[in-house]
């Protein structure tokens, strides 16, 4: 994903065509994404660099049909972002788990305006972490940025005259409450310019492309999380805008009932495994909850993960229900860092192995609808903070100083407080001691203590026992490792008092 990538494609000239917008009214809109079909080449502006998919038609989108999607960090990204990378991570995580179910939706529940700026942020150049994140999860989840496709060329041909070319667009947007074609994003209304960059198609080049803009010119824009054009310094984001949500409730709604496969790593629950049924007509899966994968605190090793859930499937127009389970051995989503330079802020898998199941819904040339399926890896750029000099001969020292170095983008956490900006990388040098969990059973009653380890770190403590504060017996033994430690005790009925501690070994 280029930073800036989307400001430099409207930038291009000439503009030779003006076409006034053509299709239903309506307020807001969302995009829906998918692989690429045949007929989106690049000549169209389609697959360019950073692009992992196009623009799909309603009815052709592509969704999750899983109610669980686990999430982890490997070494890379934890080793450069540390806990507070966690931590930005999760909060878009949360923004997404807090949504309610497709069908208890109400639209009106989220504002169209939802992006802020920071300026501290911005004069040091910094990016969101949480805002890319948030944005990256919804292009996974099916959708992709709607101010790019508000129009589209679908086709172009050469005129009878052997010298002009006519171009056919199509709308990729939609209005989340009717699901017809709309030409509005978040309340602005839009138009375009259709722009050619040749007098005729190269072989392998962009030829021609829509510019979207706002008829009035001087409407403030409330572009959605998905624009990914809105990723810029000191910019983020304040929560999912009515088209955001919108296009969710599209592609989870149980009443989006179409004919697919679970994955196949997904099995019968139990002994019933001749009567399961993989292939059928399901309902949307209403809601994803994303759940951090299971991890070895002390070396990140990913754990086997079971999820068990209850699959709704059609027959005719009977409802059904069986149980089954998915074991999972790494996480769904990734979460990891590379140093790229400057030339991306990160990189993102790609549509290439969700899967289209057109044929099974009588559509055998179309290019949906789909499954999304893992696994799926986020990478961002860990090259930290980067000064670019370009030679000027006029200034002094050529402008190969640093301080006539403009400084790149770096990441960072910020929001709307008066706080600093927290700046990356970000690792927690200061040793982290073990939490001891104890749960002493008493009574048919259950008491839960907690406290942390003071002493050496990876020294060796004592767990012991007493009820007379003078005779203190060993329970266990454990490491102060920074791994938590969770120890439960049975206290007999008739004894008047207990005492425990942890006590460092010599």
């Amino acid at each position: 994903m280029r930073r800036m990538r989307i400001q430099k494609w409207f930038g291009w000239w000439p503009l030779m065509l003006i076409a006034f917008f053509t299709g239903s009214a309506g307020g807001f809109a969302f995009s829906l994404l998918g692989p690429c079909a045949d007929w989106m080449d690049v000549q169209k502006g389609y697959g360019l660099p950073g692009d992992i998919g196009g623009p799909m038609n309603i009815g052709e989108g592509y969704r999750w049909n899983l109610p669980v999607v686990t999430y982890g960090f490997d070494r890379s990204f934890l080793d450069y972002f540390g806990s507070n990378g966690v931590a930005a991570v999760e909060g878009a995580i949360g923004i997404l788990n807090a949504l309610p179910p497709a069908s208890s939706i109400d639209l009106r529940n989220y504002p169209p305006s939802i992006w802020r700026i920071n300026y501290h942020a911005q004069a040091d150049h910094l990016l969101d972490l949480k805002t890319a994140t948030l944005q990256l999860l919804l292009e996974q989840m099916g959708l992709t940025d709607p101010r790019r496709y508000i129009f589209t060329i679908r086709d172009y041909r050469l005129g009878p005259d052997g010298t002009n070319y006519s171009f056919d667009v199509i709308e990729r947007n939609f209005n989340p409450t009717t699901a017809q074609p709309s030409t509005y994003l978040d309340g602005t209304l839009f138009s375009y310019i259709i722009a050619r960059v040749a007098d005729s198609p190269p072989p392998t080049n962009v030829f021609c492309y829509t510019v979207p803009f706002p008829i009035d010119p001087v409407a403030v824009e409330n572009l959605p999380a998905t624009s990914l054009q809105n990723l810029n310094y000191g910019r983020y984001l304040d929560g999912l805008s009515w088209d955001d949500v919108g296009g969710l409730r599209y592609l989870l709604s149980g009443s989006e009932v179409r004919c697919e496969s679970l994955l196949p790593d997904v099995h019968a629950a139990g002994t019933n495994s001749g009567d399961f049924v993989r292939t059928a007509d399901r309902p949307g899966i209403e809601k994803v909850a994303f759940v951090r994968h299971p991890f070895g605190s002390l070396n990140g090793e990913f754990r086997p993960f079971t999820n068990h859930w209850t699959d709704v499937y059609y027959d005719w127009d009977d409802a059904m229900y069986q149980e089954v389970e998915r074991v999972t051995t790494r996480p769904d989503i990734l979460f990891s860092g590379r140093d790229f330079g400057a030339a991306m802020i990160g990189t993102r898998s790609g549509t290439t192995n969700w899967v289209n199941n057109a044929a099974l819904n009588d559509s055998s040339d179309g290019a949906g609808p789909g499954v999304i399926q893992p696994p799926i890896t986020l990478t961002y750029n860990t090259g930290g903070p980067l000064y670019r000099n370009t030679y000027d001969p006029s200034s002094n020292f050529n402008g190969l100083t640093e301080s006539t170095g403009y400084l790149e983008s770096s990441w960072g956490s910020f929001d709307g407080s008066t706080n600093a900006p927290l700046l990356y990388p970000n690792v927690q040098i200061t040793f982290q001691p073990t939490q001891v969990r104890f749960r002493l059973l008493l009574n048919g009653g259950t008491n839960d203590v907690r406290w942390s380890l003071a002493g050496a770190a990876y020294g060796r403590f004592s767990f012991q026992t007493t009820t007379n504060l003078r005779d203190w017996s060993t329970l266990t033994t454990l490491t102060n490792s920074g791994a938590a430690f969770s120890y439960q005790f049975q206290a007999a009925p008739n004894e008047a008092s207990r005492f425990f501690r942890t006590i460092q070994q010599p």
